[in-house]
């Protein structure tokens, strides 16, 4: 059960708040109001089995990562691509940075149009004070191989019309946000 716990220094008492309504889903269509009662049964833990595990509806269930393609984004091969507007109601989320990497991959090989490739790691800046030889050694393709979540990838690959998501502010003053 999602729960808000607020504290008031003034009282001196927590207030448990519950969530009852899922404000994302305020189209009231068929789908989108059998969505909402199945989150909120699944947030109030009575949409579970025996073994705690949630219980997916059949039309929830997705059999591979083509079939997730396919049902989350069926225009995304067309010619010309989608419009950017596409992309506020089409998304897919993923819990790790390596499902999303490759995800991100397979849906931009449908996109129409070339690749193009950002290179971000060519050497390695040194430390004041450090060995200048330390880095030499290490070969750029290692370099670009680094993944962390901190730093953007060593390569990354996009095409005209595919949407991208700032994780960081990179130029506020024109736009650059981070969610934008």
């Amino acid at each position: 059960m999602d729960v808000t716990i607020q504290w008031s220094p003034l009282w001196e008492h927590v207030e448990i708040l519950s969530l009852q309504q899922n404000m994302r889903l305020q189209q009231r269509t068929a789908d989108t109001q059998q969505f909402s009662q199945w989150l909120l049964e699944v947030g109030h833990d009575r949409n579970m089995d025996n073994s705690s595990q949630v219980r997916f509806p059949e039309h929830m269930r997705i059999i591979d990562e083509n079939s997730l393609i396919n049902s989350i984004y069926p225009a995304i091969d067309s010619n010309p691509p989608p419009p950017p507007e596409y992309f506020l109601n089409h998304m897919i989320l993923a819990p790790r940075n390596a499902d999303v990497g490759e995800m991100n991959q397979k849906i931009l090989e449908r996109m129409m149009g070339d690749v193009r490739q950002y290179i971000s790691a060519d050497k390695m800046i040194q430390e004041a004070g450090a060995d200048p030889n330390d880095g030499d050694n290490l070969p750029v393709e290692f370099l670009r191989s680094i993944n962390l979540s901190s730093l953007p990838p060593g390569e990354l690959n996009l095409k005209v019309s595919c949407p991208i998501i700032l994780l960081q502010n990179l130029l506020p003053s024109v736009g650059l946000c981070n969610g934008t």
